[in-house]
Formats: C-alpha cells, structure tokens, sequence
C-alpha cells in the first residue's frame, strides 16, 4: 500500500529547520517580484521569512534589496553582508552587497563586491556594467 505524504505543518513550532528553511525560501522568492511594485506586501513576506529561518541567504538578499528600495542603504550592507558570508560563491548576493554599499557612499566598497563577484563569474555583464559607473 502506498502512504499518504505527511503534511507539512503551517504552525513554524511544528516545523523541522528543514521545513522552516523551504517555506522562508518560498515566501522570499514570492516576495522578489514584489520590491519593487508592493513594498508593503513584500516587506510582510520577508518578515515572516525571516521569522522562519534567519540565515537564508535568499531571505538576507531579498531583505537587502528590500532595504535599499525603502532608501535604507546601511540596512541593506548589513543584510548584505549576511547573505554573502552564508552563500559565499554567489555572485548575485556580491552585487547586491555593491549596490548597497554604493548606496551607502562606499564607492571602494562596492568595487570590492563587484569585482569579487566578477571572480566568481568572469564577464558577467552586470558586474561589468557596475564597475564602468
């Protein structure tokens, strides 16, 4: 006989870390489109993310870029640089960390971010386009 899946639970006090950690990812990647067009709906979607799971890198980015979009730039670096110590070979949260740091006035910074994400993807044309700035 085949077993039903277990459903997974709604309340996070029932929730595995595994569980806690999917659902955040759900909620941050619903949130994403959202930044920029319903900032309130996307800030309520990456608070109860992070709520769940506080070091997912995709939760600290989509904090980050939330931040930089609300004008809070050193908000946005210190999400920022959360994102990138957990998830350290992602190049996106290396650029994201450049916008906040140029947002924040630390052009050298943002050279740095950049130019370490152009390590972990050679020619990436968004990079490059950062740096020529």
């Amino acid at each position: 006989r085949a077993r039903a899946a277990a459903a997974v639970p709604t309340d996070p006090a029932q929730m595995t870390p595994e569980q806690r950690d999917q659902r955040a990812r759900v909620l941050a990647r619903e949130a994403d489109p959202l930044i920029e067009a319903d900032i309130p709906r996307a800030k309520a979607l990456l608070d109860e993310a992070y709520a769940l799971a506080p070091r997912n890198p995709h939760v600290l980015a989509g904090l980050a870029e939330l931040s930089l979009q609300r004008g809070r730039p050193t908000e946005a670096v210190t999400y920022a640089e959360q994102a990138v110590r957990v998830r350290r070979r992602r190049w996106t949260y290396r650029m994201i960390l450049g916008d906040a740091r140029r947002a924040a006035g630390d052009a050298a910074g943002a050279r740095e971010a950049y130019e370490q994400g152009l390590e972990l993807s050679p020619d990436n044309p968004r990079l490059l386009r950062r740096l020529q700035r």
